[in-house]
């Protein structure tokens, strides 16, 4: 069996998270690409972005390559001007082998600067 079979499955996406409408709706005229949008009772989600099918031991190499195909700046204006919350969300499967739960230099240092919430879910 190949190693790539018994490595754990990442998955991450960084999500924006918007208590008013209206916001929402200013931030999508700048927000590039083709973005998921799920609506709540009283909040709304964007999938600003999302990786998959990352094998690896650990969570870092997802974070570092998700990270990379994100404007950090950008967000940072987002959360000065609408408010927006950011959540990084990871999630995985582990076939009984788990990844270590692992977050260093850099990629701190960003979910800081984004003051983001993380929500790690395995499968």
């Amino acid at each position: 069996m190949p190693i790539r079979n018994k490595l754990p499955r990442l998955y991450g996406a960084i999500v924006l998270i918007f208590t008013s409408e209206s916001f929402c709706s200013s931030v999508l005229e700048v927000l590039p690409g083709n973005i998921g949008r799920v609506e709540h009772a009283d909040f709304v989600e964007i999938v600003y972005r999302e990786v998959d099918n990352v094998f690896s031991w650990e969570i870092d190499d997802l974070l570092t390559r998700l990270f990379s195909e994100c404007n950090i700046e950008l967000l940072c204006d987002l959360i000065a001007h609408y408010g927006v919350k950011v959540l990084v969300d990871i999630s995985f499967h582990h076939h009984s082998i788990f990844p270590a739960l692992v977050f260093e230099g850099s990629n701190m240092q960003i979910i800081h600067k984004l003051q983001a919430d993380i929500s790690i879910d395995p499968y």
